[in-house]
């Protein structure tokens, strides 16, 4: 049920770089920010968060002097835009 929330509301994966990434986490935690699947991977820490919750990740990054990179980006508001000017598929499927 969880998957299905974070898909329909959007969720990005995010790098996480730089030499204080302890203190990202730690500033994260502290303002108890809603991030999951963390992985460590060569350049840096690799997590999943929610779309709204991106932004709020920004003030953490500058306070500990870490840098955010999105690397993918899901969910149902990503899928919208990409077909934002495809009107037949929306009107075939409402009438399917």
């Amino acid at each position: 049920m969880l998957s299905l929330l974070s898909w329909f509301f959007g969720y990005v994966t995010v790098l996480v770089t730089g030499d204080k990434i302890e203190r990202f986490m730690n500033l994260c935690a502290l303002k108890r920010r809603d991030m999951w699947d963390f992985q460590i991977v060569e350049q840096g820490l690799q997590i999943k968060v929610r779309v709204s919750e991106y932004k709020n990740l920004r003030y953490a990054a500058r306070q500990s002097g870490s840098r955010l990179h999105i690397c993918e980006k899901h969910g149902l508001p990503f899928l919208l835009y990409r077909h934002r000017n495809r009107y037949g598929l929306a009107v075939g499927a409402l009438v399917f």
